[in-house]
């Protein structure tokens, strides 16, 4: 059974990469959509750029989630505009490459606030209302990168694996509500994240190969969520879907140092 994406589709991070393209392709299939992220200027380009292809309704709402208040401000502002999504695509996120003990106290706060407490009060509190009205659905973006620990990417894996189990057991949860939730886990993929990260020239060079458009990423997310295949994450790429398995069937030790041993560049 499908569950077709329709309504009003609120997106997280949509100020460029897979939140940007979640927010073009949701309008192209017919929904309005509330766009979110902490740089105006690119939330007004796109907000412009949707409207012209899609006709579709389009609001953007600027806010930095990784501050407690922003995500309650954003909250705030539905509960004005007097709007439940019918979608909630929790994309923003943030990752830091290099040694985990050398890594900006403030970094680490921000990535936890926002991979994790974030992400975690949106999906409650909304996802709450949507159980209330008996319909909805919840995408929360994870990363191949949460089925094992990752050396040099400590804390943004860490915090992807949170994603991946709190949205798993949400799902049970939720599943007689008429609410589904869906987690997607994207492997490397092109866009401003690996240079928001820090990610070194060396690692992104070494896994070129398998590094998908967001485009693609998107299209293919979607159609798991709507055809209900996949259970209730959705890993991409046949490539990463191998990676995770041979994850969780070998020791993790040597997982971790394998690991270890490629994201290593000095």
């Amino acid at each position: 059974m499908n569950k077709e994406i329709r309504g009003t589709a609120l997106v997280t991070g949509a100020s460029s990469g897979i939140g940007r393209e979640y927010a073009i392709q949701l309008a192209r299939r017919g929904c309005d959509v509330i766009l979110t992220a902490r740089r105006g200027d690119r939330l007004r380009e796109l907000e412009q750029l949707i409207g012209a292809q899609s006709g579709r309704k389009v609001v953007s709402i600027v806010s930095d989630l990784a501050d407690a208040a922003g995500v309650q401000y954003l909250l705030a502002e539905l509960r004005t505009r007097g709007v439940v999504p019918d979608l909630l695509i929790n994309n923003a996120g943030r990752g830091y490459y290099g040694a985990a003990v050398n890594t900006p106290a403030a970094v680490v706060n921000q990535m936890l606030r926002l991979n994790i407490e974030a992400l975690t009060t949106l999906s409650l509190e909304l996802g709450r209302a949507m159980a209330a009205r008996g319909s909805g659905g919840i995408i929360n973006v994870a990363s191949t990168a949460a089925y094992q620990p990752v050396p040099y990417l400590a804390v943004y894996a860490a915090t992807k694996a949170y994603v991946i189990n709190f949205s798993e057991a949400l799902a049970a949860e939720l599943s007689c509500s008429g609410v589904r939730v869906f987690t997607v886990a994207p492997g490397a993929t092109r866009s401003e994240f690996v240079e928001a990260a820090g990610v070194a020239k060396e690692f992104t060079e070494r896994f070129a190969f398998v590094a998908t458009s967001a485009e693609g990423l998107v299209e293919r997310s979607l159609q798991a969520f709507e055809r209900q295949v996949y259970g209730d994450t959705y890993v991409d790429g046949l490539f990463n879907q191998a990676g995770a398995l041979f994850s969780r069937i070998s020791p993790r030790f040597l997982v971790t140092y394998l690991t270890a041993g490629l994201l290593r560049t000095d």
